[in-house]
């Protein structure tokens, strides 16, 4: 019968000597382990970064998304370009412009001294209504436009007034414009214009607040003939535009 003939004495003595192996090179395993563990956060932190990058690009694709969504139902603001007006020689001077019949307003078509816009026409493109909360006027007489619009009238707005989606509303503004004998001047000779901005602050459906901006200017293309409002594009976009 096959009898196995072991060292038991080499047997016992092994973990005497992996320990002292182990002291001997205590330096060298700790390292071997301290780069081992290294190598594995290394790696841990590149896969989370790499999960965080995706998770986070994710992320924007569907805020993106949901914005593109919310912009598509926004309003979509546009406004008819205003009359500008003078009392005529009957109207009655203790009303305001806005409260004068037709008859009673002639419109501008020279240098004056005292000009009104009475309302102005808002359409909406869009595809939900908006609520308008204020409108704001302002004008100045200068060769061109520069920073901020600077506006000299605020009016509320009634709670019931709508710009509904795919129509249109007048809202009153009943603003007046007067000039120095300076600034007609200064508009007569071409050296200066006169420059007319509005602001409309409405809400949306999603009950965010907004401000639409829009610009005219009076001027005449030529020497000859009436002076008119035109809406002007090359104005800074401060003074046009939708926030």
């Amino acid at each position: 019968m096959f009898k196995l003939d072991l060292d038991w004495s080499f047997i016992a003595a092994v973990p005497y000597r992996f320990g002292a192996w182990l002291q001997q090179y205590s330096a060298a395993v700790s390292v071997l382990f301290a780069a081992a563990i290294a190598v594995f956060t290394w790696q841990l932190a590149s896969l989370t970064k790499r999960l965080w990058l995706v998770t986070k690009q994710s992320a924007d694709a569907a805020t993106r998304s949901a914005n593109a969504a919310v912009r598509i139902e926004l309003p979509i603001l546009r406004v008819s370009t205003p009359g500008l007006y003078n009392r005529s020689s009957t109207a009655d001077t203790s009303k305001t412009p806005n409260g004068l019949g037709v008859a009673d307003l002639v419109p501008v078509t020279d240098v004056d001294s005292i000009a009104y816009i009475t309302s102005l026409k808002f359409k909406n493109a869009g595809r939900t209504p908006a609520l308008p909360v204020e409108i704001a006027g302002g004008h100045c007489v200068a060769p061109t436009l520069a920073g901020e619009p600077q506006y000299t009238k605020f009016r509320n707005i009634s709670a019931s007034t709508i710009i509904p989606e795919r129509g249109d509303a007048h809202i009153d503004l009943d603003y007046e414009m007067t000039f120095t004998q300076d600034q007609i001047d200064k508009m007569a000779g071409r050296e200066a214009q006169l420059w007319f901005f509005c602001q409309l602050t409405y809400t949306d459906f999603m009950d965010e607040q907004h401000k639409f901006r829009w610009c005219w200017v009076w001027d005449r293309p030529t020497d000859v003939g009436h002076y008119y409002l035109s809406s002007w594009k090359t104005v800074p976009r401060e003074f046009r535009g939708t926030s």
